[in-house]
């Protein structure tokens, strides 16, 4: 990869206690949102941070009595007796770290704040990964803000998103999409003599004749030329993958080939093209099925 084809950001993480599960501060060199990561037992620590008295939003992030992760979404002036509140009572006993996102200037405004709090919370119940604990849900309406200050928002937004990534923290915004793995594709081929009976799957790493699969029994007098399919067979039969059950010569297990050609080649006991070979319930060849499907 060509270098100034890359998209290079420096991140800056101060490990303000000198451990990674500490207390710490990150930041992107060049961009304005900073964040400061509390667990719950150090904070007290945030008192002599001159972040304490800044703007931000946060997250209360933790898990729920049945292991779910939750998180909650707020915003204050002052940090440092925000958290307090949080915990008086054992409103939120759940939270293991809080996350505070500032500026490096402290240049957010109380309506930006709002803005953002409003934003974030409409984006993580939309990902839908970690359970709300914020019960007003916020703003039920989109603040009102001037259409020149959305662009701004939306790049405070964007910088909060990029620093919880980096924190281990990216699913509470962004979806996890969780899609259902498509189903293997068969494909058979038999003889009229009903000694070849065999079913193959394509996976990403090659072609697998099934275990139950049988095969010829002899290798053919054209095939016994080929000394790939000679020195197959017999390796198959010393490892006992091929092995003679009930008078046919049975895999014992899936075996992998890296083409269907070589798969039907040792099924057969001779030469043969599997991509023409190996054909779906429906009677298409793996050609038509695999090979001319990519190309169209």
């Amino acid at each position: 990869m060509q270098k100034e084809n890359w998209k290079i950001r420096t991140i800056k993480i101060e490990l303000l206690e000198g451990i990674p599960s500490g207390f710490r501060r990150a930041e992107f060199t060049t961009q304005l949102m900073r964040v400061l990561v509390v667990p719950r037992d150090r904070q007290e620590l945030l008192a002599g941070c001159p972040e304490a008295k800044f703007q931000a939003v946060y997250l209360i992030v933790g898990e729920t009595e049945e292991g779910e992760p939750q998180v909650y979404i707020g915003k204050t002036r002052r940090m440092a007796l925000r958290i307090k509140e949080h915990s008086k009572g054992g409103k939120k006993d759940y939270w293991k770290n809080v996350l505070y996102f500032v500026t490096k200037d402290n240049s957010l405004s109380s309506t930006e704040i709002e803005y953002l709090e409003w934003l974030l919370i409409r984006k993580a119940t939309e990902a839908g990964n970690f359970q709300l604990d914020n019960r007003n849900r916020g703003s039920r309406e989109e603040p009102q803000v001037e259409p020149a200050k959305r662009a701004d928002f939306a790049d405070y937004y964007n910088q909060i998103v990029a620093l919880t990534e980096v924190l281990g923290y990216g699913g509470i915004f962004n979806q996890i999409h969780t899609e259902e793995p498509a189903p293997e594709a068969h494909f058979f081929c038999r003889n009229t003599k009903g000694d070849v009976a065999a079913e193959l799957v394509v996976r990403e790493d090659g072609y697998y004749v099934l275990a139950g699969s049988s095969c010829a029994l002899e290798i053919s007098e054209a095939g016994k030329k080929n000394a790939t399919l000679v020195r197959t067979r017999e390796k198959l039969l010393k490892t006992g993958v091929l092995k003679q059950q009930e008078g046919k010569l049975r895999f014992t297990q899936d075996y992998k080939f890296s083409s269907p050609s070589r798969a039907a080649t040792v099924v057969y006991g001779r030469n043969m093209n599997g991509w023409e070979g190996w054909r779906d319930a429906t009677g298409r060849t793996l050609d038509e099925c695999l090979r001319q499907k990519s190309s169209e």
